[in-house]
């Protein structure tokens, strides 16, 4: 999970983002916090570290492929009935 706040932002202060992960975490998820230089709003720096946080993630959990997918899940000969 990510989380992305703002050093300015006067409706989520830090230390409720902290309060939050610490609770996130302690549920189970992992949680990457990221503060930027802004308020509440969304900025270009939030979509910058969403898009990075993403790419990470989606090459820790590499898909196989197509072929490889019917492999795992086709049934061995010897249990087919004809």
């Amino acid at each position: 999970m990510l989380i992305v706040s703002g050093l300015r932002d006067p409706i989520a202060p830090s230390e409720h983002v902290a309060r939050l992960k610490a609770l996130l975490e302690a549920a189970g998820a992992e949680v990457v916090h990221r503060s930027v230089p802004a308020g509440h709003e969304l900025t270009q720096s939030d979509l910058t570290l969403a898009r990075e946080w993403l790419q990470v993630k989606a090459r820790l959990r590499r898909v196989p492929d197509a072929a490889q997918r019917v492999r795992e899940h086709a049934k061995p000969a010897s249990l087919i009935k004809l």
